[in-house]
């Protein structure tokens, strides 16, 4: 008689620590102009798909990411702030346009030293870009394992 929501988890992109995405660096992010998510200040430069679905999106600059769930929820998983100046440089990319991932397989691995050497912040906004299309938002806190700790949970409103 009643359906039950289904709730669903995004994984920790990296390895690091979930803070507001309000206290991105980037105003466009912090002010949720983008959508809703959670920031990522990554310790490693192992990147993980947060969730299976289809790589809607490469960035020429290889610094961001967008995946479209199995549910049909837009993600971006935006590596670092500014780093679209960088060209790709120090960015090796383990998916391309098209590409079918599940959860937790390799997004891409990043060069943090680098970043941070040419004075780049490691944050990393992980948006859900079209929120009309979830309920029941909840973004977790904490230090996280990349692929493995959940960082967001949400129900798909179908």
């Amino acid at each position: 008689m009643f359906k039950k929501k289904k709730t669903l988890s995004l994984l920790a992109p990296a390895t690091g620590k979930v803070i507001p995405l309000e206290n991105s660096e980037d105003q466009a992010f912090a002010e949720k102009l983008v959508g809703d998510g959670i920031a990522l200040m990554p310790v490693e430069g192992d990147f993980r798909c947060p969730a299976s679905g289809r790589i809607a999106g490469v960035a020429e600059a290889l610094h961001a990411y967008s995946i479209e769930t199995e549910e049909g929820i837009d993600l971006l998983v935006h590596i670092g702030i500014d780093t679209v100046e960088l060209m790709g440089e120090g960015y090796r990319p383990a998916v391309r346009s098209g590409d079918m991932v599940k959860a937790g397989d390799p997004l891409c691995t990043v060069d943090l030293e680098l970043l941070k050497r040419r004075g780049y912040s490691l944050c990393t906004p992980v948006v859900i870009c079209d929120m009309e299309k979830v309920s029941d938002f909840t973004p977790l806190y904490g230090d996280v394992i990349g692929g493995a700790d959940a960082v967001i949970e949400y129900s798909p409103l179908k």
